[in-house]
């Protein structure tokens, strides 16, 4: 877990093995004064340690920034009220916070998941730092001594690391407490508590508001936090017949917006089994015969998932799986003190393991200890108390199973249903008798703002300019005519590599495949001489029978999806032996629905791989180079992250030159060695382009969080700037954009007395939008048909050019048609999907190979 991750958290009870962790049985501090299993709130931050790293780009504050502030590169940054400008910050670009008009297109009104603080008194609050002598490792039983132990505090404080907020006048600058505490041996301890008033606090503020919501969440409510987000455990949803239970739970963050401080709400929901991990082992080892050859099934399923705890209702991430080790098998809790997990829990939390010889799970989280200092903490995980959450790999690749089509009725609500969610929300927090004595409450409405939609003014271009509208985010009518814009012409210089019970599959393609080919425009064709059968399901054979083809396109059609069947094939096309591939599940051919729709884009992807044009759209610029960035992490395997780097050659974004590159560790997001990737696409680009460079470059990247913008700015951008200068490129014309999906911030359009998603092209640029950059906004790209859409958030970093923001916004939605993988419009412009396509072929399929440089001209990731 990252350091901003864990900084904060409640460090209470632990398992066995948790020795890094202070505070288990026979600790020589007990208190007197404490009420048992007290704690206090678990958010918060650290002053002065860095924070925000880390959070979603819109749950953080700048307040929360105030150490990096000094070396932020940002434009406009709102301090006390008041925006920054390029004087504040010696040193800066030229350039400026761009003011942005009104939304483009069409007016809109719409509803947003935020609602504004509202004071509904003048009391002020006061910040106190706290200093206890002698110290007190155990976070959860200091909380419990500062909230219970002083009769003078006691419900007119909130305590956060080492700091105490109060609504109270007459305790004065300074003043002393002596508490004492008592262990379980009997044993009595005095403890000084020495409060000093640090400042005075805005009740507003975005760092104080943030931790009086959570206190009230957190011991008010009695919502469970896991990880960032807090759950309610007596609200859970049981689904019994497939053993699954959702537990119901917000996500709210305040921070600071262009109207101000805001508190932005979304529902969370966690799924939990109703069947321990220990059953899942002993269904896998079932399904092996026996433990040690179903280890690596074992390690496969539940690495890097995350379970639960019951017992207490905390979530730990597997990081390993102990086949050594046994539940009685004694660990050393603490330095001098050992014992067994069987023990452990019979003597802690009266639970009796019923398999004392089962194996233990490992978790390792980064915690820190009361001075502040970071270290790991090995947590031992008995399978028996564990419960997963999520689902599986296998389960997720089934998204039309009755499990989720009966999950989805409840985590994907609709508009209204998710707008009545949230102000219920808002009324469980002003209903709180704390929200009344410190007089701090939220709006119970959503706020209101003006958007702009464009969806109609993107139509998709194909043969002779033909045009096709854009119907519900799809245009799948077009591949019922003549479209493809320009073919590869592959002819019949393709092959289909299939296993012998797969034959008459493989025929079908033939006759059908030619006369959709035709249809479509794309010059393909499929003869029965150039079917080659194998007789084995091994990846060895497949990759035989296609290595000895001379063929431009080869098609497997794979019995079943072998994960490794599939990478090898992969790997050893797109590294040793470079040739265009195409793979095809055979129940895909098997089912007869849909069966031309399916053969349609199986051939428009072999099309496309070899060098087709699909389609296009019109934008508003020429002589563009864009380029997607993203990054694929394997958490599983624990590799070095590896990150794709795509870029457009010609004007209607059709061809692309691509590269990997390598990070140094598996968490790395952020990349300094983009400087000669970026010059090498340049070079490309002057040569396919009458030996110009491009007048404008586009950059598009994917996944990078809030926390991590100034270093973007400082490496990436850095990097591109020192490419283009050694090129002698102007960088008058270089837009630079940070694109993020994984938001929580939603829309809604009114429909009579209920709510409704926006429209596909809804923009918008105003109240919720950040003042730190050079300018922000949202796109809703797409149109869903169950639940809430999600837009995406789009972030400058970068402003030098003539275009206006609003062009910026026309060409991120157009982008987002030119996915060639789907005829319709995806969340992302297409560049960062094929960027997040090729980082994620070569991490978890060709084992961070770089693909031979035969293919760069080519989408072959697709």
């Amino acid at each position: 877990m990252g350091r901003g991750r864990a900084r904060g958290q409640t460090r209470g009870d632990s398992p066995p093995g948790s020795n890094a962790v202070p505070g288990q049985p026979g600790s020589s501090t007990q208190h007197i004064n404490v009420v048992p299993g007290a704690s206090g709130s678990s958010t918060g931050n650290r002053r002065g340690r860095g924070r925000g790293r880390g959070r979603p780009p819109h749950d953080i504050s700048e307040t929360e920034l105030a150490p990096a502030l000094s070396q932020l590169t940002v434009r406009g940054v709102r301090e006390r009220g008041v925006r920054a400008t390029r004087e504040d910050n010696p040193g800066r670009s030229n350039q400026q916070t761009i003011q942005c008009g009104p939304p483009p297109g069409e007016p809109v009104s719409l509803h947003t998941n935020y609602l504004k603080l509202v004071k509904s008194n003048g009391l002020q609050v006061y910040e106190y730092s706290v200093e206890i002598n002698p110290e007190i490792d155990n976070i959860r039983k200091k909380m419990g001594m500062m909230y219970n132990g002083i009769e003078e505090l006691k419900d007119k404080i909130i305590y956060k690391n080492h700091i105490l907020y109060t609504f109270l006048d007459t305790i004065g600058d300074e003043k002393e407490y002596h508490v004492v505490s008592r262990a379980r041996d009997g044993t009595e301890t005095d403890h000084t508590v020495k409060i000093k008033r640090t400042q005075e606090v805005q009740k507003d503020g975005v760092l104080f508001s943030n931790v009086f919501f959570n206190f009230i969440a957190e011991r008010i409510q009695n919502w469970k936090r896991i990880r960032r987000d807090y759950f309610d455990p007596t609200a859970m949803k049981p689904f019994p017949r497939f053993h699954v239970e959702i537990m119901p739970g917000y996500q709210f963050r305040v921070g600071d917006f262009e109207a101000g401080p805001l508190m932005s709400i979304d529902t969370k929901y966690r799924v939990l089994r109703t069947i321990t991990v220990l059953t899942y082992i002993q269904e896998l080892v079932k399904n092996r015969g026996k433990l040690e050859t179903a280890q690596t099934d074992i390690i496969r399923e539940l690495t890097g998932r995350v379970v639960m705890t019951r017992y207490n209702n905390k979530s730990y991430k597997i990081d390993d799986v102990l086949f050594h080790m046994r539940a009685c098998d004694e660990i050393e809790l603490r330095p001098g003190y050992r014992i067994s997990s069987v023990d452990y829990y019979r003597n802690r939390y009266n639970i009796e393991l019923r398999d004392p010889e089962q194996i233990m799970l490992l978790s390792r989280k980064k915690q820190r200890d009361s001075n502040g200092e970071e270290k790991e903490v090995k947590i031992h995980l008995v399978p028996e108390v564990c419960y997963l959450t999520g689902f599986s790999n296998q389960e997720s690749s089934n998204p039309r199973a009755p499990m989720f089509k009966e999950i989805a009725k409840v985590t994907h609500s609709d508009p209204t249903d998710k707008v009545k969610t949230l102000t219920n929300f808002a009324s469980t927090i002003n209903e709180s008798p704390i929200s009344e004595r410190w007089g701090l409450n939220i709006e119970p409405s959503l706020l209101q703002l003006e958007g702009g939609s464009i969806s109609n003014e993107a139509p998709i271009i194909g043969l002779n300019n033909s045009k096709f509208r854009v119907e519900r985010g799809r245009f799948d009518s077009m591949t019922r005519k003549r479209f493809v814009l320009s073919t590869a012409k592959i002819g019949d210089n393709c092959h289909i590599v299939c296993h012998e019970k797969d034959l008459q599959l493989a025929l079908q393609m033939v006759e059908p495949g030619c006369r959709f080919a035709n249809a479509a425009g794309i010059d393909i064709t499929f003869r029965r001489e150039h079917i080659i059968q194998v007789k084995s399901q091994r990846a060895e054979e497949f990759i035989r029978a296609g290595s000895r083809l001379n063929s431009k396109v080869i098609l497997f059609v794979l019995p079943n999806e072998k994960e490794d069947r599939y990478n090898a094939i992969k790997k050893y096309f797109c590294v040793e032996q470079p040739q265009i591939t195409q793979v095809v599940l055979a129940r895909t051919l098997k089912n007869p629905n849909g069966i031309a729709s399916k053969i349609t884009k199986i051939l428009m992807q072999m099309d496309v791989k070899a060098g087709g044009k699909l389609w296009r759209v019109d934008l508003p610029t020429k002589n563009t180079m864009f380029v997607g960035i993203d990054t694929n992490h394997d958490v599983m395997r624990k590799r070095s992250s590896v990150g794709g780097f795509v870029a457009s050659m010609d004007q209607d974004l059709t061809r692309y030159y691509s590269r990997v590159f390598q990070h140094d560790h598996s968490s790395e997001e952020v990349f300094s060695g983009l400087q000669p990737l970026m010059k090498d696409a340049l070079n490309e680009y002057h040569k396919l382009n009458n030996n110009c460079y491009p007048r404008r470059i586009v950059v598009l990247r994917d996944g990078v969080g809030y926390g991590q913008m100034e270093l973007v700015r400082n490496l990436e951008i850095e990097a591109i700037k020192r490419a283009m200068s050694e090129l002698h490129i102007q960088e008058d014309e270089l837009i630079f954009t940070v694109v993020s999906k994984r938001i929580n911030t939603r829309f809604f359009m009114n429909h009579g007395t209920n709510y409704r998603n926006p429209f596909q092209g809804t923009i918008v640029n105003n109240t919720v939008t950040r003042c730190d950059e050079a300018f922000d906004f949202f796109i809703v790209s797409q149109s869903v048909g169950q639940g809430t859409v999600s837009p995406t958030h789009y972030t400058v970093l970068e402003w030098r050019t003539t275009l206006r923001p609003e062009d910026l916004q026309r060409i991120c939605f157009r982008l987002c048609h030119m996915y060639f993988n789907w005829t319709g419009i995806i969340s992302v412009p297409a560049p960062c999907q094929y960027a997040h396509k090729l980082a994620f072929l070569v991490g978890q399929s060709l084992n961070n190979m770089e693909p031979a440089p035969q293919l760069r001209h080519n989408l072959f990731y697709l």
